[in-house]
C-alpha cells in the first residue's frame, strides 16, 4: 500500500478503498437494470400518420404482443433466456425479462388500421390520422 506524507493524526482514519466495492456497484446496477426493462419508443408525427419505433434486440414476433383496447396501446414482451433444450447452462449473461408500455390514443388515430412490424429487432408501429383529421388544402380563387 501507498502511504502520503500526512500528519500524524491523519493517520487514525484509514480511507482506503474497499477492493469489492466495485462488485457491489455492479451488481446494483445489474438489479436496477433487471428490475425495470422497457422499450425507448421514438414518436414520428407525418401529415397523415404518427410512426412509433421501439428497439427490442432479441425479441421476437412470438414473445411480443401489441393491442389497443379502449383508445390505449399496449407493447408488452416476454423473454426467456434458458438454455435450448438439450444444452446446458455454462455462463448465464443474458436474464429473463419482461415488460410493458402503454400509450393512450388521441381521437385523431384511425384505431381501425393501425400496423405493426418488426423487422431486426425493431418494432415500427404505424398509426394513421383519420381523413377528417387530416389537413385539407383550399384552393384559392381569383374571381
Amino acid at each position: 500500500m501507498l502511504f502520503y506524507n500526512r500528519p500524524t493524526h491523519a493517520r487514525a482514519f484509514s480511507f482506503r478503498p474497499d477492493p469489492f466495492a466495485v462488485f457491489e456497484r455492479f451488481e446494483r446496477q445489474q438489479e436496477e437494470t433487471q428490475r425495470a426493462p422497457y422499450a425507448e419508443l421514438t414518436a414520428r408525427e407525418d401529415v397523415d400518420k404518427v410512426v412509433l419505433t421501439a428497439e427490442l434486440p432479441g425479441v421476437s414476433p412470438t414473445q411480443l404482443e401489441v393491442t389497443i383496447k379502449d383508445r390505449t396501446l399496449r407493447i408488452s414482451a416476454k423473454t426467456e433466456a434458458d438454455a435450448p433444450q438439450g444444452y446446458e447452462t455454462r455462463r448465464k449473461e443474458r436474464s429473463s425479462y419482461s415488460f410493458s408500455r402503454e400509450l393512450t390514443l388521441g381521437e385523431k388515430v384511425d384505431v381501425a388500421s393501425i400496423t405493426a412490424v418488426l423487422k431486426d429487432g425493431v418494432l415500427t408501429v404505424t398509426l394513421p390520422k383519420r381523413p377528417e383529421a387530416q389537413p385539407k388544402k383550399i384552393t384559392i380563387s381569383t374571381t
